[in-house]
């Protein structure tokens, strides 16, 4: 769907291929690639996947919106992205840890792979 490596690979490239309402504005204006470019067309394809699947998944959406932000100093990165994902998951996981919640303790689903300091300690 996307290739990461386009910011660096194709910096001095003439041409390229572009689908309409992905591409980051800066881009179609003539700004080189960058990372906050990428991260504008990933989080097109987030919104346009939860469109497509009518699903209901707040947290992702709000990310997808920070992401695909017109103004590219409005954006944020995909590590921050991520680390609000996951928040949010922690997030999730305490609440139904809590002994207050009235129900057993349930584990919440990963939104992130875990890191490969996290898969050694487990």
């Amino acid at each position: 769907l996307i290739d990461f490596g386009h910011a660096q690979s194709e910096a001095n490239a003439t041409s390229y291929e572009a689908t309409e309402g992905f591409e980051a504005p800066e881009v179609g204006n003539g700004t080189p690639h960058s990372r906050l470019s990428d991260a504008y067309s990933i989080g097109k394809t987030l919104l346009a996947i939860l469109r497509k699947t009518e699903t209901e998944h707040p947290a992702v959406k709000h990310v997808a919106e920070m992401l695909s932000r017109s103004e590219s100093s409005e954006r944020v990165s995909l590590k921050k992205a991520l680390d609000i994902l996951e928040a949010k998951r922690q997030q999730q996981q305490d609440a139904y840890d809590s002994p207050t919640s009235g129900s057993p303790p349930t584990k919440v689903p990963r939104l992130v792979s875990p890191t490969a300091n996290e898969r050694r300690m487990n």
